[in-house]
């Protein structure tokens, strides 16, 4: 099954995230697995959420590659943006915090607040 692009508009992300999930969940209802390439990392947190929906009650693990950590309580006042979308799928149950394997992290981000919280994950 192929389905193509999610028409995004970028200045309009609330938009972009649920018709990502319903393109995601279309899929999975279809009894297909995903595959998803490119995009802003917000999308990881709509995009994930349908699969596992689609997987209740079995639950998902995630191995995430890059330099940062993508767990941000928020960026500047932004609850799902660029750099939370990890935090939101452990908050929100969807990926539990020891089957969310992280590789790659480097830099000076996240700031040691982010770590405390990661390491209570």
């Amino acid at each position: 099954m192929r389905v193509g692009d999610v028409e995004i508009i970028p200045a309009w992300p609330e938009r972009g995230h649920a018709v990502t999930y319903q393109r995601v969940r279309e899929i999975t209802d279809s009894g297909a697995v995903p595959i998803i390439l490119g995009g802003d990392h917000s999308l990881t947190w709509p995009v994930v959420t349908a699969v596992a929906e689609a997987h209740v009650p079995r639950r998902v693990a995630m191995v995430h590659f890059d330099a940062h950590a993508d767990t941000a309580d928020d960026e500047s006042g932004v609850h799902a943006g660029h750099g939370t979308p990890m935090r939101r799928l452990v908050e929100s149950g969807v990926i539990e915090g020891r089957s969310l394997v992280q590789v790659g992290l480097r830099g000076y981000w996240p700031p040691p607040a982010g770590f405390d919280w990661m390491r209570a994950q």
